[in-house]
């Protein structure tokens, strides 16, 4: 089975690092490399979730697919392995989102996508299947209807892709989390729920009275695990997260990762300007000189324990003793 740590990044232990070798040499010789670019393709949405982190940004903005092409030809030049396919806005909005995903596969690019779960049809099986996970969001202000039911049924045809849900706990007690979690519980091909809080939400509710309502309700926990959104840490001159995986967003702008909108008090719920390290087309220019995003401004950091433990293998002439591990 799947240790949960697999799913995560944030806020975790970096482990995932020691298994790229490329990485790891990389690093030893004082320099990282990217490897996953995190990509918004438009800002448009058929939502408007009272908890979108994204909330104020210009919709209108969005990627052409000659623009995404680009990317992803930067991304093989510059070594990535990996996109995840993600918001700003829905991805699956965007009218070249099938030919995105096409492309980006046929230049062997392993591809994840986050949805809101509308959008998926038969038609699009195919391509879905080039995925190598895909995370469904829901919330606990949402109702299961007719186009969340369609996307299930999809989701269950697709048996070699690696579906999740991702949940936003609030504690309301209309909600469909149960029926959520049991439909999770009934899905071979699903295999976590992301249980997490409103990060921006000045009410503290702590996710683990959702597991004391599964529990109540004698509902199997052991796909969930449950998060608290509001855990960081302290930003740090060097951000090596920023080239490591960086975002570039609808806008064409490169920013550091995909946590800016949380650096003022109730979050920016838009991407400020002075977090942008610059236009995708200048990454190659980004990775040479290893220019890396000055994380002194950031007042939160969720990708601490990353930074401290990438720094450790850039400089390890700070740590002794490396005899007695």
């Amino acid at each position: 089975m799947q240790d949960k740590i697999s799913y995560q990044s944030a806020n975790v232990i970096p482990v995932k690092v020691i298994y790229d070798k490329k990485l790891v040499n990389s690093l030893h010789n004082k320099k990282v490399i990217p490897r996953v670019f995190q990509i918004t393709p438009t800002n448009a949405c058929d939502l408007n979730c009272v908890y979108c982190c994204c909330g104020e940004i210009d919709r209108k903005e969005k990627l052409s697919i000659e623009q995404l092409k680009e990317i992803t030809d930067i991304a093989v030049k510059v070594g990535v392995k990996a996109f995840v396919i993600t918001g700003g806005g829905e991805p699956m909005v965007h009218p070249n989102i099938l030919e995105f995903i096409d492309y980006a596969h046929s230049k062997n690019i392993k591809l994840a996508l986050i949805t809101n779960g509308n959008h998926f049809k038969d038609d699009m099986i195919e391509t879905l299947s080039k995925l190598q996970w895909c995370r469904i969001s829901f919330d606990d202000y949402r109702k299961i209807d007719e186009k969340y039911r369609n996307t299930l049924s999809v989701v269950k045809k697709i048996k070699n892709v690696n579906f999740s849900f991702s949940y936003m706990y609030d504690g309301n007690p209309d909600s469909d989390f149960l029926k959520i979690i049991n439909i999770a519980n009934s899905f071979d091909n699903i295999s976590h729920v992301r249980i997490v809080n409103d990060s921006l939400s000045e009410k503290y509710i702590d996710t683990m009275t959702a597991k004391e309502k599964l529990d109540k309700n004698n509902i199997d926990t052991s796909k969930c695990f449950f998060k608290y959104q509001q855990q960081y840490g302290a930003g740090q001159k060097k951000c090596y997260m920023s080239l490591l995986k960086p975002r570039i967003v609808a806008s064409g702008d490169v920013y550091p990762c995909c946590a800016i909108q949380y650096q003022e008090k109730n979050g920016l719920k838009k991407y400020n300007k002075v977090f942008s390290m610059g236009h995708y087309s200048d990454i190659p220019n980004m990775i040479e000189n290893q220019r890396f995003f000055n994380g002194n401004i950031c007042n939160q950091c969720y990708y601490e324990n990353y930074n401290k433990f990438l720094g450790y293998y850039l400089e390890p002439e700070k740590i002794t003793d490396k005899e007695f591990i």
